[in-house]
């Protein structure tokens, strides 16, 4: 193109791309551009390159060796040249003048020799061009470089003066885009670079202001990515500045946006940051010839413009790009300067650093500069290089930018690997790698390499022997050129040389500080023959500074045997010797490695102890002794042969219980608190206990009513009866008469004091079983006959099955007025109302029970109740005790009026009539009762009112009852007939003559 000044738009720069770069990549390292001009970044500053064989007044493209920094390739568009400025291609674009970005040469991902050449063709050809495409091997032909492809119009249709690369999302791929320039359509190609080489098939993006064919002004101005390819900015002389989104992972262009309407806009380029975009403008007044910036991070990015700089020779600005040293460059037309903005990061704009003539070239420059791949611009985020002491510690990266993930390897020697800037601690040269990932998943690598310096040497020496015998001295020396301190451990010694005594065999560390100011260690061994052994030990193998004997005891002395020589006090050359005085000994011993050593002992004779283990003694069998030892403070008894246990052996008293009889013997040591000891032994004899018996040998026995039993014991010196329970005592004879029944038991003591306890006697009192009842009938009528009924029930254990028949007298005492008695029955005592009775019941049935019945005539006496009651009961005259049951008996058919007692009756509702039978010996009594009656008794009478005979009991019919009887037994007389009820009576007088 004609130099006329053109400015293309900026991009914001986030660093979100995907690099993998060295430790510092280097292939920017070395520019050409203008008239046989260049820089070489491998010095600082850069140093100017006189060489070059361009001479091209637009867009250049160069590559260096990313590890050295050694030019490989450079070209202008048309013509290729090597790393000795050789060509080795010509006419790669025919038709060629001049190109903003003529040329791109990007390394193929994953090798080290191929290169890709991307090219454009200048607008003023009024036909334009595709992009091409070159692939170049720089190892063939000796090294020179083959171009080895070509690949003329790579792009689909013409393509603008326009050709950029950014990394891929994946760290490794590279999009190259160009920007298209067909009057009916808009947008960009962008091509995929891998490792297997150039994707012929593009990425169409439609997006941004159509560039109305070849021959437009728009065709001019930079094409820029940002650092992370996130960002392109496009300037276009004659149209607006652009701003796009950019999809490293798909390599789509979106979201386009309008910076600045103004004409001739040329050059555009990022902030190493990627915050700033930074623009420069052609000679349009007010302000030609000025450098702009934007903050891409504003909300409202067109109106956040910053001026940075200004000249105002109208020179013009033209391509603006990055360099290695974190600055920006920008091309002067047709000047011997470069402007540079030596701090593009910076937050405020008067910080930038503006510097117009900040470079001054060996030649005229012009309107370019060469197009690089912006990612080599990413800042190295991993750090600088350092070189430090081993274990030094390195501080690594840079401050953490937000939203990143940061991952190092090697972790080894890092105390975060997670961190933005982790703490390295290395003992050799280690290179590290940082990734950095943002959320979108892509990432950015870099390394750094953190240097080791290398160990200086060290001299150590010992003066004399090596091996000395623990306690003797020995000197030790360090040395290494240059030192500046010496520290000797143990003991933190200054200086090369140092004497030591050590008792053993010791490792000496010491710490050297050389001329850099690291500390190297390094140690010396000084070996020690320990001193023999020569502790003087007693029995045990105890070794001590003292030993204590008993009078009369003799202590060995010993030490450590294979010794060379022994030398005693007492003279002796042996390793033991036998003492019994009290005094110091002393031995000296010698081994086989000549070092010696001695020792010595304290005897000290102590007096012996007295021990006292008792008095014989005897104990009865079942009983507890509790032995008794003295003179010491320390005691261990022994129960000797078949001796009975003792509950403990370690005191002074211990119990010993006599479970078996037998003579026992017991020793035991006494030890006093000097540590002497006696011995002792006590004899003890157990007593077997007697047998306690009671004769007779019976275990249960049973007293008859009144009577005793002898119970005697066999021979003894004393004795104790016991009933019922131990301690209520009842006799200390030999012999006891026992009339009570019991649980009875005698303790029996013999000569030698020991007990016997006799098995249980049980005496039985069966009387005390005996129920003894009386009973009457509730109620009678005057003139009845009435039973009072006598029983003694001697329950299970029957008097006849235990004792010989007796004969059971009861004692009654009851009122006499309602009962009277007949002529059979004994009248009694009688005293007042009462009359007393003693009733013998002489029969008794199957099951023993003994009994009796009186019979009595129910009478209206001064009263008409009669209580009888036991008094008591004898068994063969001999009173019993027995439970009693008594009884009430009262007169029926009593009416009480005017104040006396009077016998009533009330008629029963009926009529009586008897009739005799002319032609039998029978009578019939006719009954006419009012209704059906039930509970009759119909009696005959004698005059007396005595009862002859029962007739009926039963129920009697309504209106008419005939009962039949037989009179012919019946003597002459009158008689009476009673029909009794519940509640009535009637009576009817008949007399009965016989002739």
């Amino acid at each position: 193109m004609n130099p006329i000044r053109m400015i293309c738009g900026l991009l914001p720069l986030l660093l979100v791309g995907a690099l993998s770069l060295s430790a510092q990549d280097r292939s920017s390292y070395r520019w050409y551009f203008g008239d046989r001009l260049g820089l070489n970044f491998n010095t600082s500053p850069p140093s100017i390159i006189s060489d070059g064989k361009t001479q091209h007044i637009e867009g250049t493209s160069s590559v260096s060796d990313s590890a050295t920094g050694d030019l490989v390739l450079y070209t202008d568009g048309n013509t290729l040249w090597n790393r000795r400025n050789e060509e080795i291609a010509t006419s790669l674009n025919p038709g060629f003048r001049s190109s903003t970005q003529s040329a791109l040469i990007v390394r193929q991902p994953g090798s080290k020799n191929i290169y890709h050449l991307f090219t454009t063709v200048t607008f003023e050809s009024g036909i334009g061009g595709a992009g091409r495409h070159f692939v170049i091997n720089s190892a063939l032909n000796d090294g020179r470089g083959v171009v080895v492809a070509r690949n003329v119009n790579l792009t689909p249709s013409t393509v603008a003066e326009k050709v950029t690369a950014a990394r891929a999302c994946n760290g490794i791929d590279y999009w190259v885009i160009f920007r298209r320039n067909q009057p009916d359509s808009a947008g960009f190609f962008a091509f995929r670079l891998s490792p297997a080489g150039i994707d012929p098939v593009p990425v169409v993006s439609r997006t941004g202001a159509v560039i109305m064919g070849p021959g437009s002004q728009a065709n001019r101005g930079v094409l820029k990515v940002s650092p992370n390819g996130r960002l392109i900015a496009c300037a276009k002389d004659m149209g607006p500045t652009e701003l796009f989104d950019f999809d490293n992972q798909t390599g789509r262009i979106t979201n386009p946006r309008v910076l600045s309407d103004g004409v001739l806009r040329y050059g555009v380029s990022f902030s190493p940051d990627g915050r700033w975009l930074y623009l420069n403008n052609g000679w349009t007044n007010p302000i030609a010839d000025s450098i702009f910036r934007y903050d891409v991070t504003a909300a409202d990015v067109a109106s956040s413009r910053q001026h940075i700089g200004v000249v105002r020779d109208r020179s013009g600005f033209g391509f603006i790009e990055l360099a290695p040293d974190g600055r920006m460059y920008m091309a002067r037309n047709n000047t011997r300067f470069l402007a540079v903005v030596n701090n593009p990061n910076a937050i405020n704009p008067a910080d930038a650093g503006f510097d117009s003539t900040a470079v001054t070239l060996g030649g005229l420059g012009f309107w370019g500069l060469p197009n690089f791949p912006q990612d080599l611009f990413v800042p190295n985020f991993a750090g600088a290089e350092q070189t430090v002491c081993p274990g030094e510690p390195a501080l690594l990266g840079v401050a953490a930018q937000p939203d990143k993930v940061y991952r190092w390897t090697p972790a080894d020697g890092l105390d975060d690997p997670t961190l933005a800037q982790p703490t390295a601690r290395v003992s050799s040269t280690t290179v590290y790698t940082v990734t950095a990932t943002e959320k979108n998943g892509c990432s950015v690598t870099r390394q750094t390499t953190v240097n080791v310096r290398p160990r200086p040497p060290v001299r150590l020496s010992i003066s004399g022997p090596s091996t000395i015998c623990a306690g003797e001295s020995i000197r030790v020396e360090a040395f290494v050129q240059g030192a500046t301190r010496y520290t000797w451990q143990p003991g933190s010694l200054d200086g090369p040389q140092q004497v030591f005594r050590p008792t053993q065999t010791q490792k000496y560390l010491v710490s050297i500080v050389d001329t850099n100011g690291c500390t190297w260690v390094d140690s010396i061994t000084v070996r020690v023959n320990p001193l023999p052994d020569a502790s003087i030990r007693t029995a045990g193998g105890i070794s001590r500074d003292s030993v204590q004997i008993c009078s009369g005891n003799v202590v060995v002395l010993s030490t450590t045997q294979s010794m060379l020589s022994y030398r005693w006090s007492t003279g002796d050359r042996s390793s033991r010797i036998s003492v019994s005085n009290a005094g110091t000994y002393k031995v000296d011993v010698t081994d086989s490695t000549g070092c010696s050593n001695s020792d010595s002992i304290v005897v000290v004779v102590l007096p012996s102890v007295v021990a006292d283990a008792g008095r014989d003694t005897s104990i009865c069998k079942g009983s507890d002794l509790r032995l008794l030892a003295r003179g010491g403070t320390a005691y261990l008894w022994t129960p000797l042969g078949k001796a009975l246990p003792l509950d403990r052996l370690d005191i002074a008293d211990p119990v010993m219980q006599a479970t078996e009889p037998g003579e026992f013997s017991y020793a035991v040591r006494v030890t006093g608190s000097n540590g002497c000891s006696g011995s002792d032994t006590v004899r003890v004899k157990v007593n077997d206990n007697p047998v306690a018996e009671i004769a007779p040998s019976l275990s249960d026995i049973t007293l008859c009513p009144c009577g005793s039993i002898t119970l005697q014991a066999n021979d003894a010196t004393s004795y104790e009866w016991s009933r019922d329970s131990l301690g209520q005592v009842v006799g200390s004879q030999r012999q006891l008469l026992v009339s009570q029944g019991g649980v009875y038991r005698v303790r029996i003591t013999d000569a030698n004091g020991c007990q016997g306890l006799s098995a249980p006697v049980i005496v039985r009192s069966p009387n005390q079983q005996i129920r003894v009842t009386v009973s009457a009938p509730d109620s009678a009528y005057a003139g009845d006959d009435v039973d009072v009924k006598l029983s003694a029930d001697f329950g299970d254990t029957t008097l006849s099955s235990i004792c010989p028949a007796g004969n059971v007298n009861v004692f009654v005492t009851m009122g006499r007025h309602a009962l009277g008695s007949e002529a059979t029955i004994p009248a009694g005592q009688v005293s007042g109302d009462s009359r007393r009775l003693i009733i013998p019941i002489p029969s008794r049935d199957a099951r023993g029970v003994y009994q009796n019945s009186l019979k009595y005539v129910a009478t209206l006496g001064a009263t008409d109740t009669s209580v009888i009651r036991i008094d008591s009961v004898t068994w063969d005259g001999c009173p019993i005790a027995v439970q009693m049951t008594n009884d009430t008996f009262r007169l029926a058919g009593v009416c009480t009026a005017r104040g006396g007692k009077r016998l009533y009756l009330e008629a029963a509702p009926m009529k009586i009539l008897v009739q005799p039978n002319p032609s039998s010996l029978e009578s019939s009594i006719i009954i006419q009762a009012t209704s059906e009656l039930s509970g009759c008794s119909v009696y005959l009478c004698d005059v007396l009112g005595r009862v002859v005979a029962t007739i009926h009991n039963g129920g009697i019919e309504k209106d008419h009852h005939e009962i039949r009887f037989d009179s012919s037994a019946l003597p002459d007389g009158v008689y009476s007939i009673i029909v009794r009820t519940a509640t009535n009576q009637m009576a009817m007088q008949w007399m009965e003559v016989r002739k």
